[in-house]
């Protein structure tokens, strides 16, 4: 009974020790979460690079369990410059968010806010994203999405398939090839709520099978094929 009670004691200690450095650390960023709201364009730029510097790469390293603490207080503001005008800002608030879900305790809490976010910038029917290089960073951080989330991307898969419809025919080779590589993983993390859907891809497909680009083609083909698999 006094092991018991002193390996309760040992968990609420570390318990109190993981907010505390949270604490400290969301205490020590909230002027940079402040200026990104900041008209300025070098303002919010310096908040997000002060943002990682605190936090991802604060030294000593935080654990999961305190970075997930920190991702959920960050992860809103964050999520708002997705769609800064400044490019380079929308690159760090992705990379920032991006490396926060593979390193926090529980990357998929965020799915709620992160989905609505990555539909408005890649799945409208006109291009929202301008930049290519972006388009494909949010196109990688979809697949990175789906191998973090498993079954629990039922309940996106409306959002996950708007998406794709367009990415498979972004005007950029990349991101057509990130969206089938995409596609297959969805298909084999959810075939049995994906098979419902997949006749809405088939056509986005069909169009880039004959892409000037052979690497492009035979993806389009091998995606195919694995949705086929997966169904049978």
């Amino acid at each position: 009974m006094i092991h018991t009670f002193r390996n309760r004691g040992v968990a609420i200690n570390n318990m109190a020790s993981v907010d505390q450095n949270s604490n400290a650390v969301l205490q020590g960023i909230a002027r940079h979460i402040n200026c990104l709201g900041e008209e300025n364009r070098n303002t919010r730029k310096k908040a997000l690079e002060g943002i990682k510097k605190d936090t991802l790469q604060r030294k000593p390293t935080l654990e999961a369990t305190e970075l997930q603490l920190v991702f959920s207080e960050i992860a809103k503001p964050l999520l708002k410059i997705f769609s800064d005008p400044v490019e380079k800002c929308r690159e760090l608030s992705i990379s920032i968010f991006r490396e926060f879900m593979e390193k926090a305790e529980r990357p998929d809490d965020c799915l709620p806010y992160v989905m609505p976010v990555l539909v408005q910038r890649l799945g409208q029917q006109e291009v929202t994203e301008p930049s290519e290089e972006i388009r494909l960073m949010l196109a990688e951080f979809l697949t990175q999405i789906v191998e973090f989330s498993g079954k629990k991307l039922s309940v996106y898969l409306d959002d996950l398939v708007r998406i794709l419809q367009r990415t498979i025919l972004d005007p950029f080779p990349d991101v057509k090839k990130e969206s089938c590589r995409c596609t297959s993983k969805v298909a084999k993390a959810i075939p049995e709520y994906f098979h419902m859907q997949s006749e809405s891809l088939v056509s986005p497909l069909l169009m880039s099978i004959t892409h000037q680009h052979a690497k492009v083609r035979t993806l389009v083909v091998e995606t195919i094929g694995k949705m086929e698999v997966y169904f049978d």
